[in-house]
This record gives C-alpha cells, structure tokens and sequence, in this order.
C-alpha cells in the first residue's frame, strides 16, 4: 500500500466517517460510499425507527436522539456533509444507496 494515496471504504456511519477524514487528510484520493447519511443524528433516528419500537414506545425515538446529541454535543455546530462537499473537490466518489424494497426480501 502506498502511505501517500489511498482510497477509503465507509458503509453507513463509517461512510460519514469517511468523507469527514477526507475532508482533512489529503492522502485520500478516492472514496467509496454506502448508504452514507448527511449527518450521524439521521442514522440514529432511521435505524431506532427500523427496530420498530416507535410505536409501542413513541418516546423511544425522542429519547434516542436526545442522547446522541448529548453525547456529540461538541460537533453540534458542525455542518451536514453536504454543506462542505467543496472540500472534497478533485477526489472521485461512488456513493451508494441501499434500495428498500419489501418485495425482495425472503
């Protein structure tokens, strides 16, 4: 491997993980990402909601979200991925999204 260019590989949160070390480390020539979210507090909501807890429990949600930004209160200023794209220029991206469809599911 060569230290001074190298491609990353994020899946979910480790997509925005990614990107965010991208953003920085310009040793990053490529990145691969899947089903990256525009800021971690949205994966948060998604995945609590896809447990389906949110109806029996509706607080379940609020309570999650609650704690997720008491725990990242330090990058509560940060912006949404998408505000700082420009950082990123000249680096090549395959981004992926995971399709959601019942129908194929067995």
């Amino acid at each position: 491997m060569d230290p001074t260019s190298f491609g990353l590989w994020g899946y979910n949160l480790g997509a925005y993980a990614a990107m965010r070390e991208a953003e920085t480390d310009k040793r990053v020539r490529v990145l691969v990402l899947d089903s990256v979210y525009d800021e971690p507090k949205q994966m948060v909501k998604v995945e609590v909601e896809n447990t389906g807890l949110g109806g029996p429990f509706p607080l379940w949600c609020g309570s999650a979200e609650l704690s997720f930004d008491w725990l990242n209160y330090q990058h509560k200023q940060d912006p949404p991925l998408s505000k700082r794209l420009s950082a990123l220029a000249g680096v090549p991206k395959l981004s992926l999204k995971r399709a959601i469809n019942r129908s194929l599911r067995n």
